[in-house]
């Protein structure tokens, strides 16, 4: 009898308390490439649109097509395809990528890793309703409008780079979460932000008349970045690169 009990004794021991579930496995990961080419109409420019339902999302430059992809996912079922558009009069083309949903079904783990074409890219459109983006966007000569949207979640963003134009359009809406921007100091900026509930920390840059932040390099550069940021519940913090 004795035996019995110690035997019982260790099982318990070594199994899960009483009235708890065991810890759950983790998901296996599928890793995913993809790739898409540039079209064969010399001068064309791009814009993509990127929506994802919940994840982590991370932009940035250097590849040698227009888009270099990973996914890494839990089912294959949540690798976005690509729908790409082109007017080749117009040297216009759009590339969308839509991740696929399930209705009240949504990946644990999703990863993507997208690689843009940095000369070619004229428009950068970003929607995320749950998750964090980071984004890298400094050296993209062509790139002329970028619009981020996130429901929930953090942004990092760095336009520290060589500017050589004026963007028409920079614009962060967060709706609960944190952004932290990193600015070019080559360049004039001005950062204008809306933030209804949390605290604005501002590094390099001062206050301007307008209710906006500006740089020393405001209005003295031939190239200016106007950065539009909005946060419902959140921080924003925004720092101006240094160049060594």
């Amino acid at each position: 009898m004795k035996s019995l009990v110690f035997a019982a004794v260790l099982m318990l021991l070594a199994g899960p308390v009483l009235g708890q579930e065991p810890p759950a496995e983790e998901p296996e990961l599928i890793v995913v490439e993809k790739e898409l080419a540039l079209s064969e109409t010399e001068g064309m420019l791009y814009g993509v649109e990127v929506t994802m339902a919940e994840g982590t999302l991370e932009i940035e430059g250097g590849a040698a097509g227009l888009i270099d992809a990973e996914f890494q996912v839990e089912d294959s079922f949540f690798v976005p395809d690509f729908v790409y558009e082109e007017e080749p009069e117009e040297l216009e083309a759009w590339l969308e990528i839509v991740q696929p949903q399930q209705p009240g079904e949504f990946p644990e783990t999703n990863i993507w890793e997208l690689n843009l074409n940095s000369d070619v890219l004229a428009e950068l459109e970003v929607n995320l309703s749950v998750g964090d983006l980071n984004l890298e966007l400094g050296w993209m000569p062509e790139l002329e409008s970028v619009e981020c949207e996130v429901g929930v979640g953090d942004v990092v963003c760095d336009l520290s780079g060589a500017w050589e134009h004026s963007p028409e359009l920079i614009e962060f809406g967060i709706g609960v979460g944190n952004i932290d921007l990193v600015v070019p100091d080559n360049v004039g900026v001005r950062v204008e932000v809306e933030s209804e509930l949390g605290e604005v920390e501002v590094d390099g840059l001062e206050p301007d008349d307008e209710g906006g932040y500006v740089n020393s390099m405001w209005d003295e550069s031939d190239e200016n970045l106007e950065v539009e940021v909005s946060v419902g519940i959140g921080s924003v913090y925004i720092e101006e690169a240094v160049r060594e």
